[in-house]
């Protein structure tokens, strides 16, 4: 099963789906973290991820790797 991410937004609940954690990185920055959950699908399930407290694009992406 391939990794999946979506992102959920808090104000509207609109949901953004990405199969890789750069991508995510990209997206995210420049906006508010705090705005969006972070949700991750793979093999060992569905999980909510939580932020790094460094936002940038490769901090976010080796955390939502390893979580």
């Amino acid at each position: 099963m391939p990794t999946i991410y979506r992102l959920v937004s808090r104000d509207n609940i609109t949901v953004h789906q990405f199969r890789n954690a750069y991508d995510v990185g990209i997206f995210i920055l420049g906006r508010r973290m705090s705005a969006y959950i972070a949700i991750k699908s793979d093999e060992l399930g569905d999980r909510i991820i939580a932020w790094p407290s460094d936002p940038n694009i490769e901090t976010i992406e080796k955390h939502l790797k390893s979580s």
